[in-house]
């Protein structure tokens, strides 16, 4: 009976997934021949080429794929046994692992992890990134739940399944000096200096959207990730900027920045997102089942 060696394979998929010998090797810290010769070991093991070297890329066999989708699962299933061992319950807190979109406002990652707490005695760690890196860190398990604002591309491999915990107004806010803006609002906006979120936002796109259905010319001065940011240059006068009207920060509710309109026809949606897992997070899971956000005025 063959004994597959796992360094091999790890070596194997760790090339497969950076899509080039020379980023796996400056990842593994190992020169490009020693992999090579470990890949080479690995091909005689399985009696097959995994890579067709023949291409300018390399590329994946048939063969190649079949192993490639078992690794994945076999390094995935390690580190949920890992992570299951590390957050039993006799070793202290059970430890619960969020990502939260780097758009998201801070307000609704507060509201999380209180909920989080709310369930039993945990130990919270907080990520914030981009959609796309989330997703890869919640697919590989170093992530529990991931909050974004759009729903998780699904597939039958996948093993991601989304929940919308909220349906959210946009609305449009400016300084105090914007106040006549609130007439004829959303004509009025046109013209007027504008910061966008960034172009990986769904809201931006939904934004540039309704602008061109409802033919509105506002003048974009910036866009930005970061909704700090915005809402102080936004309270600084220097733009109007459009965000969900939850929880508004204290400078909204004392009048500092008033809401200029709301854009009807637009709504922003937040998702809560989780892996399928063969050793169940139990706070994780009860947030998926029963976390929402109640919109406050």
């Amino acid at each position: 009976m063959a004994w597959i060696n796992y360094h091999h394979l790890y070596y194997f998929y760790l090339i497969a997934r950076e899509g080039s010998m020379a980023k796996a090797a400056r990842r593994l810290r190992l020169s490009q021949s020693t992999l090579s010769i470990q890949l080479r070991q690995l091909e005689e093991l399985m009696g097959q080429k995994l890579f067709d070297r023949s291409k300018q890329n390399l590329m994946l066999t048939g063969t190649g794929r079949v192993v490639y989708d078992y690794a994945s699962e076999i390094f995935r299933l390690g580190n949920e046994m890992l992570e299951a061992v590390k957050s039993g319950k006799g070793a202290g807190p059970l430890r619960v692992n969020l990502g939260i979109l780097d758009s998201i406002p801070k307000s609704i990652a507060h509201e999380l992890v209180i909920a989080a707490y709310a369930i039993d005695d945990c130990f919270v760690s907080v990520m914030e990134a981009g959609s796309e890196e989330l997703l890869g860190d919640l697919k590989s398990h170093r992530l529990d739940l991931v909050l974004t604002n759009s729903h998780a591309p699904l597939t039958s491999k996948s093993g991601l399944f989304s929940r919308c915990v909220a349906d959210l107004p946009v609305v449009v806010y400016g300084s105090k000096k914007y106040a006549p803006l609130r007439k004829n609002f959303p004509d009025s906006i046109n013209g007027q200096p504008f910061i966008l979120p960034s172009f990986h936002s769904k809201l931006r796109h939904d934004l540039e959207h309704l602008f061109k259905r409802n033919r509105l010319t506002p003048r974009v001065i910036g866009e930005s990730q970061e909704i700090e940011l915005d809402k102080r240059l936004a309270l600084s006068g220097h733009a109007l900027i459009a965000m969900s009207s939850y929880r508004t920060e204290p400078f909204v509710e004392d009048g500092k920045l008033i809401k200029i309109g709301v854009f009807e026809a637009l709504r922003e949606q937040i998702w809560l997102t989780g892996v399928k897992m063969h050793v169940v997070n139990p706070i994780a899971a009860q947030l998926l089942e029963t976390f929402s956000l109640v919109e406050h005025a």
